[in-house]
């Protein structure tokens, strides 16, 4: 079974079969030949694949036109590879392979109206093992090819013209033909491989294997080392329990991830071998909860000018999703000035906290509107005390519901049943998933997170997730790793 680790790893990460985030093939169709043969030949052309096959095609006209043999073998050379393409959609039906002919004799500059017609053999062939909907243009370029043919209009160009023609033809066939394994893989992926691995053990030993060849006997030295950080004040009676109770090992490797790398920004950090496939959601986490914590502060400076209640703005959903949106829109965008953006928000604040005062029949003096936009410039630059106050409430929140995940997972089949059964339930039980958001939810509103508490759910319940996940696949090496460890740090305490 062919996948990559990463993709293997995000089945196994997601809840639900419909979360797995498979890549999808664009649904735009590809555009029509004479569209396609335009944008190759446009000299202003700024898309870069359209900028690589420009000057490929500009190599290969100037390869047959200045040869003093004017053989098209350039051109016959990228048929061969176009054939190769048609053949590996259908691998294992041999007898259609033969249908495409390889062996034939090298053409010259006046053999082109041939060579078109070996091309249109192999559009021919595309249009039979294309989806109905991508086949449409392929025909279209067949029944224009066939119209110049038959009207000698091809014969009539000049020969740069006709061998421009004849290129930009065999990268456009080339380019539907590779679409077209891409919606065969992906339609694959989707209807026989993601519900094996989803629903089977399988996907869960092919991780083990890739780790095992990835790390050797899983020696993990970083890992080593952090579960040695994560054991150094346990007393000698807790690490019993931890040894002696799986329950207990993940609570553990829960709270650390979230306390030790999801929030620790006082230090640079090395990620675990266990978690070498989760720096992506690791980053994505720290995205959520780096805009939450500045929008948060924001949303509370707002309700004490505006002198309303901190949970306002959470009941009054339509007014802070202005806020929300304009922080999102270009938080992390080079495309403005950072100033240009600041000003944005400012001027967003203001128009909340006045919306807000104009209820009561009260406006915003010049001081307040200054003040106002210090408070937010303070925020954005990250210089206000709001925000690394907020900072280790959400630290808290995802730390307690990281092992609430953990206890109530191991209640259902959420996450799965024991390995050891063979037996995978996992997106059988929603329970879980409901009572976590409920959850979820409340803690993080009593903690003034109430302005980004959707996005923030939907990050403390993947955050759960990664460490979850991380001891179901390896919790033997995590106790091995403990055993070791823990009696290391013990005997150190005991020496000191």
């Amino acid at each position: 079974m062919s996948i990559s680790p990463e993709l293997l790893h995000q089945i196994l990460l997601s809840p639900r079969i419909d979360d797995v985030p498979i890549p999808r093939i664009s649904t735009i169709s590809t555009p029509g030949f004479q569209t396609y043969q335009k944008q190759l030949l446009e000299t202003n052309q700024v898309d870069p694949s359209m900028v690589m096959k420009r000057a490929f095609h500009d190599h290969m006209l100037q390869s047959v036109i200045t040869s003093t043999e004017q053989q098209l073998t350039p051109l016959q050379q990228l048929l061969l590879e176009l054939h190769q393409k048609l053949r590996d959609l259908v691998p294992n039906r041999k007898d259609l392979h033969e249908i495409l002919k390889d062996d034939r004799p090298n053409l010259t500059l006046f053999d082109t109206a041939i060579f078109l017609g070996w091309v249109m053999e192999a559009g021919k062939a595309l249009s039979m093992l294309e989806s109905e909907a991508e086949s449409i243009t392929t025909t279209s370029w067949i029944e224009l090819t066939r119209n110049m043919s038959s009207c000698s209009n091809f014969s009539s160009l000049q020969p740069t013209k006709q061998i421009s023609f004849l290129i930009c033809s065999l990268l456009y066939l080339m380019d539907k033909a590779d679409r077209a394994q891409q919606e065969k893989q992906s339609f694959y992926l989707r209807t026989a491989i993601l519900p094996r691995l989803f629903h089977t053990e399988e996907g869960y030993q092919l991780e083990r294997k890739y780790m095992m060849e990835r790390f050797p006997n899983f020696d993990w030295p970083m890992a080593r080392k952090w579960i040695r950080s994560l054991l150094s004040n346990i007393s000698t009676h807790d690490m019993k329990e931890i040894c002696d109770n799986p329950q207990r090992r993940k609570e553990m490797i829960a709270r650390g991830w979230i306390e030790s790398i999801v929030f620790q920004k006082d230090h640079e950090v090395y990620l675990p071998e266990m978690f070498c496939l989760d720096l992506d959601t690791l980053r994505a986490i720290r995205s959520v909860t780096r805009l939450a914590a500045a929008g948060c502060a924001l949303g509370l400076h707002a309700t004490q000018m505006a002198k309303k209640p901190p949970d306002v703005i959470v009941q009054q959903e339509s007014k802070g999703d202005a806020l929300i949106q304009v922080l999102n829109s270009q938080a992390f965008s080079s495309d403005s000035p950072h100033g240009s953006y600041e000003t944005k928000v400012e001027d967003t604040m203001i128009g909340l906290v006045k919306e807000w005062r104009g209820e009561e029949g009260s406006t915003l003096s010049e001081t307040e509107i200054e003040t106002l936009r210090q408070q937010t410039r303070n925020v954005l630059r990250s210089q206000d005390p709001v925000i690394k106050l907020l900072d280790k409430r959400m630290q808290t929140v995802f730390g307690d519901l990281a092992v609430v995940y953990v206890q109530q997972s191991g209640q259902s089949t959420y996450i799965g049943v024991e390995m050891h059964t063979g037996i995978n339930g996992r997106a059988t039980n929603q329970s879980v998933e409901t009572v976590f958001a409920v959850k979820a939810r409340q803690a993080f509103a009593s903690q003034g997170l109430g302005l980004y508490a959707c996005d923030l759910v939907k990050a403390a319940e993947l955050a759960s997730r990664v460490p979850a996940l991380a001891s179901q696949l390896y919790d033997k090496q995590i106790l091995d790793l403990i055993l070791t460890e823990g009696v290391d740090s013990q005997d150190t305490t005991t020496h000191m």
